[in-house]
């Protein structure tokens, strides 16, 4: 009965340690690793990685969407406008 208690207890405290672990591994930002790494940071921010990680709207979206379309790899895909948003058509 005793070791059943102990284990029982056991797994009680590694389910609480790694749920309070769990808990404090959340997004902080971009701005959180400036302090340390500058010059990289600096530079991401003016790459096409950062700038693809923007919210799309009229100033963030550059492409031409009045319906052009595009082959790649024998998929022809169509791009267009529309006034909930950008929409691919293939």
């Amino acid at each position: 009965m005793k070791s059943f208690l102990f284990m029982l207890l056991a797994f009680l405290l590694i389910g609480f340690w790694s749920s309070a672990r769990a808990s404090s591994n959340q997004y902080i930002g971009s701005d959180s690793c400036q302090s340390c790494h500058q010059a990289e940071h600096q530079q991401w921010q003016t790459s096409d990685h950062h700038k693809a990680m923007q919210l799309p709207n009229d100033a963030t979206v550059l492409g031409d969407f009045g319906n052009k379309t595009v082959e790649f790899h024998n998929i022809t895909t169509l791009f267009l406008l529309k006034t909930n948003g950008t929409l691919l058509r293939h």
